[in-house]
């Protein structure tokens, strides 16, 4: 079975990640894939160095673009498809959606659209009219589903395995400091202010043999210098660590203690599952699909999302109690990571393609295998 895949960012993100994930897991049921996607962002190298077929018709940034040029590209986009005839047009970003529906409406193809964000769910669901081409929208939690607002017998739901997991972190390291880190994409939306907040009540109360390692950028170097300037307005620029982008995420895991995920409405939080294959003992945020996951698997310890002192007051304890934290989590990690059985993953994603395939809507929902 031919598929395209149409990935309108091209970026190295979490996004990206799940879209290779389900392009070589089912390789290995037959199914054809190439890729539709702006150059120049790293994942078309990824994908041609994987040996999966690509093509860069479209633009990055394409918001910024005129009219003719994004015109000309989704035109581009459209001959790519009526040659190649895939049975299905497996969409990665919906808010893309508009010009998918005309073009797979046009070329009578089904569309399957994967939603990330919580802003790819927000369009989808004012935008109610472009869903005429979608068989199925596959939504990354329950909670990134309640903005989509898509039809029932479309909606499904799918947590996100790792399909290879490596051999874990080994014991953390033996420096005199804690290493406790945030990582990805610099954002206030991911938490980095509370981070900030919640590091200077532990320097406060007593907790100076700590090191904050901050991995990652923001999303444009506005960003980036807004938060290394506010480190160092606090006066805590001594206590900070700052990796920058990091492609080795197992290595930046290996040499923390304990990783921080305080993001304020995360749709997912794949980073957890990489906390969960390093065993470095977790404190998440309740909020979002990060407290969602969290919660469904007994794995990280909870605080109440926004909360800097609830944050504070998480990290300390793990940092009290290390022995036992350690313990409880590489217990949580190894069961989730269990449940979450990569072949379970794989054959469920590919019952909705070859539904929609088929001409027929579908509504899954994969949380993983029961304990």
């Amino acid at each position: 079975m031919k598929i395209t895949a149409i990935e309108p960012s091209g970026n190295l993100y979490g996004s990206e990640m799940c879209l290779l994930d389900v392009i070589e897991g089912t390789a290995t049921l037959g199914f054809d894939w190439d890729v539709v996607l702006p150059g120049g962002g790293g994942f078309a190298e990824l994908l041609l160095d994987r040996g999966i077929d690509c093509t860069t018709t479209l633009h990055r940034d394409s918001h910024k673009l005129s009219r003719f040029r994004k015109a000309r590209s989704y035109f581009l986009t459209r001959r790519h498809i009526a040659a190649r005839r895939p049975s299905v047009v497996y969409l990665n970003q919906a808010g893309m959606l508009r010009a998918v529906n005309v073009i797979a409406s046009g070329l009578d193809v089904p569309v399957v659209c994967q939603i990330q964000t919580l802003e790819d769910a927000r369009y989808v669901a004012s935008h109610r009219s472009e869903h005429a081409s979608v068989a199925a929208f596959i939504c990354n939690s329950h909670f990134t589903a309640s903005f989509a607002n898509v039809e029932d017998h479309k909606r499904s739901i799918f947590y996100q395995p790792v399909m290879r997991v490596g051999a874990a972190s080994g014991m953390p390291p033996l420096d005199a400091k804690w290493r406790i880190g945030i990582l990805g994409r610099i954002a206030e939306t991911k938490g980095h202010w509370l981070f900030l907040a919640a590091a200077r009540l532990m320097l406060e109360a007593g907790k100076s043999q700590v090191e904050f390692v901050v991995i990652g950028e923001g999303i444009d170097n506005r960003t980036t210098e807004a938060f290394t300037r506010a480190v160092m307005d606090s006066g805590m620029s001594d206590h900070f660590d700052f990796r920058g982008f990091q492609k080795d995420v197992p290595f930046e895991l290996s040499r923390l203690h304990v990783l921080a995920i305080p993001s304020l409405a995360e749709p997912l939080g794949r980073v957890l599952l990489d906390a969960c294959v390093a065993r470095r003992p977790t404190v998440v945020s309740s909020a979002g699909g990060l407290g969602e996951f969290s919660k469904h698997f007994g794995v990280g310890r909870q605080f109440p999302s926004g909360d800097a002192q609830g944050l504070a007051d998480a990290l300390e304890f793990t940092c009290d109690n290390y022995a036992e934290e350690y313990a409880r989590f590489s217990v949580s990690a190894e069961d989730t990571l269990k449940r979450l059985s990569p072949d379970s993953y794989v054959s469920a994603v590919a019952s909705v393609i070859t539904r929609a395939a088929a001409g027929e809507t579908s509504a899954v929902e994969w949380l993983g295998t029961p304990q």
